[in-house]
C-alpha cells in the first residue's frame, strides 16, 4: 500500500474512533445489547476498506488488464464477508442488524470528513 493510502486510512480511523466512542455510548445507553453490533458495523467497515485500499493499490501498481479477476475477487470476497456477518447477527436477533448496519454506514460520515478535512487543507 502506497503512503498516501495509508494516511487516508489512519486519519479515517481516527474518525472512525470519535464516531465509535460517540456511537457506542449512546447505544449503549439506550440499549446495551446493541451497542456490540454498532461497534462491530465499524470495525467490519474500517476492515473492509483497508482491503479495498490493498485491491485497488495492487491494481493501479500493475498492468489494469490482466488483473481482472483480482477486482472481481477482492469485491465478491468483500461483499460475501459483511453478507455471512450480517446474516449471522441477523440470525442471532432480528432487530441486532439494524445496529450493525448503522455501524457499517457510519464509517461514511468518516469519509465525508476525511473529504472536508482534505479540502482545508489543500486550500491553505
Amino acid at each position: 500500500m502506497n503512503i498516501k493510502s495509508a494516511q487516508m486510512y489512519k486519519k479515517i480511523n481516527v474518525f472512525n474512533f470519535f464516531i465509535a466512542l460517540i456511537g457506542t455510548t449512546v447505544i449503549y445507553f439506550i440499549y446495551k445489547k446493541y451497542a456490540v453490533f454498532f461497534l462491530l458495523g465499524l470495525i467490519v467497515a474500517s476492515i473492509n476498506l483497508l482491503f479495498n485500499l490493498i485491491t485497488v493499490n495492487f491494481i493501479f501498481g500493475k498492468i489494469k488488464s490482466k488483473f481482472k479477476f483480482v477486482t472481481f475477487f477482492g469485491f465478491a470476497f468483500r461483499v460475501i464477508i459483511v453478507g455471512v456477518i450480517g446474516l449471522i447477527i441477523f440470525n442471532y436477533s432480528n432487530f441486532a442488524i439494524i445496529a450493525f448496519i448503522l455501524g457499517y454506514s457510519s464509517q461514511f460520515i468518516s469519509l465525508v470528513l476525511y473529504g472536508i478535512n482534505i479540502k482545508e487543507c489543500e486550500g491553505k
